[in-house]
């Protein structure tokens, strides 16, 4: 064999192989030996050299930039005078993660340079209390947690304390001295910071096992309804969702006890919590004078109005509530809340519910009187059909509660990215295409103004014309400038990863193709590592994620998902790039197609809509890849991960195009086993278009893939990252690894080192290494019939030769019996 991490099958192997398989099939005919002997394609082609390629371990020890929700990197000080990055990267000997903090002036010359002033280490491990509670993980990921100035001198972000809680730390840019805000018992999940030191915080619900055991002693009738917390000893009747609860306090100077904040306590703090997405709200979630702030809260009981707006994801949401309160997307219905930061007393901001699964944008008022936010739903009252759709921008008074419409020229305020008070009267917008759009108030009348002063584009004490920036492309990996506004003149400060200089990475381009129905789709092109044009190479479709046309990645996801350092699941685009094989990174979104738009479908949901048409968006960019001569028909793989984990399943069971191999990580099947555990809040209606009792069962039968394994012909590895107490998740994919077993199919199903601090987005160098060199070895056995060398593997490959027996012998029987094999 070859040296180096990645290795050929060897001679003596090879040879082997080959006897064994012609042995097993010599009384074949010939055109069936011919179809199987396609197998061996790539394993008779010799690898090119690889001085210089990628490995896995080299991707998880770069370094990346944390960045805020609109992927900036650079935090500029409230005087504009000096700036902050957060830098990350795995480090494999340690078995950690490092946040570096690097501090610079805004300025031209050498002042401008970067300078280390703290590094914090985390290991990087998910929460130990499961449920898929990310803990350390959302430490590093982007997006998850940038730093915030306090005031020209301090910066706050959220790290482990020495009992690995996380809290809200302070850190001293000019002399590096850290101090922590909180003193929570439970992880904090997001926080703002005034400059006046108060903080406005919220931390995981506790929850004690003390009833739970009671129950146990004395006997109980099941309230739960579900059987995942029931699983981890949680029989009082809560549901997994129950423990994403936080709860909201308010910690100001000098006190040494936190209060609660009334009303907009024990609510769902995921993803879409104002707090913990602060960076995209900024000041906007207090007021400049702290006496008020907004947060979101799950409605309970939404009122039967609300059933007039319109939108597919909302009503979706609404109809899934009739049907279960306690599922997922009830949950996601929410409301924006008016905190009085003096009492902790709150109030519903105005009758109308806030899109929790989508961005929004706020804006203060100087006297802290009124507050500007979209886009947003209005309230119905206003009849306002832009409001209706949630594509409206309103200004609303903090005393009265009465809203004014901002009017929009394209009747959407999607289109605004800034907003800015020039008076008590006037407003700024900033454009999506950069220009600027004035307004007036005129009797509480927002309309556009024919002309203003425009706001100055720096604060007057800024010295020079500088700014720094992240500069990248797809091909170019991230290193910092400082650029002259005036002139454009560009001085290279800081490069993040000079160790890739001397790594040979696979070229990268944005393709587009077309479903026959004329659907356009676009993703990302990694081609293999010394590509030759005219020969074609096995292929790895991985769906879920896609970095954005301007942004480097090593591993093709993007955005609010790692490009560089520590990846997540089993996306590894320029590995497979430097094992000769091409990867088409495709997004999660259905080719930029507004679900809300969306019609004639007959759909039922969101997820049947993404379900149907992912599925012929991924079988197009297979076919595309084919006809330009890039891909080989026979050695395509599939990846998917969380929602297009399951419609990857869907994919394999459905679609008229075979995959060679294919990986499912960490998702739910969306199978019978699955709904009954979690109460029937996933699966049934949102998977397979229909509920599965009734009339309906018969057609979720038709549809779910778990009912239709017998169509599976394609190798597929099953991965788990994340485990619950109990080990409840193990049960999420065990429908389909157990009819696939029973019926003799080659399938996999790979649990992750640690899985009980695992997460559902992995971090921790060990686990990443291990998931993503085990997803690596698949796709190498499967698709080119090579095996990598490498200690500790001779269970796994023994493992997979025999599952390889098992997919020839499902593929001469479907020759025999005149199926179609390709």
């Amino acid at each position: 064999m070859r040296n180096g991490s990645f290795g050929a099958v060897s001679p003596t192997h090879k040879n082997h192989w080959e006897s064994q398989f012609m042995k097993r099939f010599s009384k074949l005919s010939l055109p069936v030996l011919s179809l199987l002997c396609m197998a061996q394609v790539y394993a008779d082609l010799q690898p090119a050299e690889k001085s210089g390629a990628l490995t896995v371990a080299d991707g998880v020890e770069s370094r990346r930039a944390m960045v805020d929700m609109e992927n900036r990197a650079v935090f500029v000080s409230p005087d504009g005078r000096r700036y902050v990055m957060m830098l990350i990267n795995g480090d494999i000997a340690a078995d950690g993660l490092y946040a570096e903090i690097f501090l610079g002036r805004v300025s031209a010359g050498r002042d401008a340079e970067p300078k280390p002033v703290r590094r914090f280490f985390t290991r990087g491990f998910g929460s130990s209390a499961g449920f898929w509670r990310y803990g350390a993980t959302a430490l590093t990921m982007p997006h998850a947690n940038p730093p915030m100035w306090i005031d020209n001198e301090r910066i706050a972000f959220l790290w482990e304390d020495d009992s690995k809680v996380i809290q809200v730390v302070s850190v001293h840019v000019s002399t590096g001295e850290a101090t922590y805000l909180t003193r929570s018992r439970t992880d904090v999940q997001g926080f703002v910071v005034t400059d006046r030191g108060a903080v406005l915080y919220e931390a995981l619900a506790a929850h004690s096992r003390e009833e739970s055991e009671r129950l146990m002693r004395t006997g109980f009738a099941v309230t739960s309804p579900e059987a995942v917390p029931m699983l981890a000893g949680y029989v009082d009747g809560r549901s997994v969702f129950d423990f994403f609860n936080c709860d909201r306090y308010l910690l100001m100077p000098g006190a040494h006890e936190a209060v609660r904040v009334e009303l907009a306590s024990r609510h769902h703090c995921g993803s879409g919590s104002l707090l913990k997405r602060r960076s995209a709200f900024g000041a906007g979630v207090l007021s400049p004078d702290g006496a008020h702030a907004i947060v979101n809260v799950v409605v309970k009981n939404p009122p039967d109005e609300w059933n007039a707006y319109e939108g597919v994801t909302f009503k979706s949401m609404l109809q899934e509530r009739k049907r279960n309160p306690n599922a997922i997307a009830p949950r996601l219905i929410q409301q924006i809340v008016l905190v009085d930061t003096t009492t902790g007393e709150s109030r519903p901001l105005w009758n109308a519910p806030h899109k929790g699964y989508d961005d929004f944008h706020a804006v203060w008022s100087p006297d802290s009187k009124a507050l500007l936010v979209w886009p947003v739903y209005l309230p119905l009252v206003s009849s306002d059909p832009v409001g209706r759709k949630g594509a409206a921008m309103a200004e609303v008074d903090i005393e009265s509660g009465a809203h004014f419409s901002i009017p929009m020229e394209k009747g959407s305020s999607a289109q605004v990215r800034e907003a800015r008070y020039l008076g008590k009267s006037r407003l700024e917008l900033t454009l999506e295409d950069g220009s600027r759009a004035p307004y007036q108030q005129v009797k509480r009348r927002w309309s556009p103004s024919a002309s203003y002063t425009p706001a100055p584009e720096r604060p007057a004490d800024r010295s020079d014309e500088v700014r720094i920036e992240l500069r990248q492309d797809a091909n170019t990996p991230p290193a910092l400038y400082s650029v002259n506004e005036r002139t454009g003149q560009a001085q290279r400060l800081f490069d993040l990863n000079p160790q890739l200089t001397s790594k040979t990475l696979g070229r990268v381009k944005t393709i587009r193709w077309k479903e026959p129905s004329g659907r356009e789709w676009k993703g990302r092109l990694y081609y293999p590592m010394n590509y030759v044009e005219g020969r074609r190479y096995p292929v790895v479709i991985q769906a879920r994620c896609v970095a954005r046309e301007d942004e480097f990645s090593l591993y093709g996801c993007g955005d609010q998902y790692p490009t560089l350092g520590p990846g997540w699941s089993s996306f590894i685009a320029q590995a497979l790039a430097a094992e000769e094989i091409a990867v088409l990174q495709i997004g999660g979104s259905v080719g930029g197609v507004d679900f809300d738009a969306a019609s004639g479908d007959g759909a039922t949901s969101v997820e049947w809509i993404t379900q149907k048409w992912l599925e012929a968006g991924w079988r197009a960019g297979a076919e595309y890849l084919i006809d330009i001569g890039l891909a080989e028909r026979k050695a395509i793989g599939l990846l998917g991960f969380s929602l297009t984990g399951w419609v990857a399943e869907y994919v394999l069971a459905h679609s008229e195009f075979r995959y060679a191999a294919a990986i499912a990580s960490d998702h739910a099947n969306m199978g019978y086993l699955t709904a009954a555990l979690n109460g029937w809040q996933m699966g049934p209606a949102n998977a397979a278009g229909a509920e599965p009792f009734g009339d309906g069962l018969q057609a979720w039968r038709l549809n779910a893939p778990v009912f239709n394994v017998e169509r599976i012909h394609t190798p597929l590895q099953l991965q788990l990252t994340n485990s619950s107490e109990g080990n409840a998740n193990l049960l999420w994919q065990w429908e389909m690894f157990s009819r696939l077993r029973a019926l003799d199919k080659p399938v996999e199903y790979y649990v992750a080192p640690d899985v009980w601090r695992g997460s559902h987005t992995l971090q921790n160098p060990r686990q990443v290494l291990a998931l993503q060199n085990r997803a690596l070895d698949w796709w190498c056995f499967w698709l080119k019939g090579e095996e990598r060398p490498g200690p500790g593997k001779d269970e796994q490959y023994k493992s997979w030769r025999e599952l390889r027996k098992l997919h020839m012998a499902d593929l001469a029987e479907r020759v025999r019996s005149g199926e179609p094999t390709s």
